[in-house]
């Protein structure tokens, strides 16, 4: 299992250009709403999209959430929290998808949290 640092260090070598780097920083795509990694604050905060988005618990309790282009998984993390029955995202950068399941790994998430290297 990997350590929140080496997590880190995954998230900002994920980034898709030294422009992202540069602007960013180690700035994740989208918040990570677990502790202890609350400080790794992304530049779209999940749960604030949620709430734009109107998603609340009785909308995701018990389902399968699938996310197309999941990045390193704050939707399937949020959903997760909000009581899903499984969160499966699906994502191209294999980077992405390294980080996402070291986060779902640190968690032990075991199978209710999954990610698919695909385009």
């Amino acid at each position: 299992m990997k350590t929140i640092n080496e997590i880190e260090q995954m998230i900002y070598k994920s980034q898709d250009s030294d422009q992202d780097r540069k602007e960013f920083g180690s700035m994740p795509y989208c918040t990570i709403p677990f502790r202890p990694f609350e400080f790794l604050k992304g530049r779209r905060d999940t749960r604030k999209r949620f709430d734009r988005f109107g998603i609340t618990r009785p909308d995701i309790e018990g389902k399968t959430v699938i996310d197309i282009g999941c990045n390193i998984g704050g939707v399937l993390f949020e959903s997760h929290n909000l009581g899903c029955a499984q969160a499966v995202g699906v994502e191209h950068n294999e980077k992405f998808v390294a980080v996402g399941r070291a986060v779902a790994e640190h968690m032990e998430l075991g199978n209710r949290v999954g990610f698919i290297h695909a385009d």
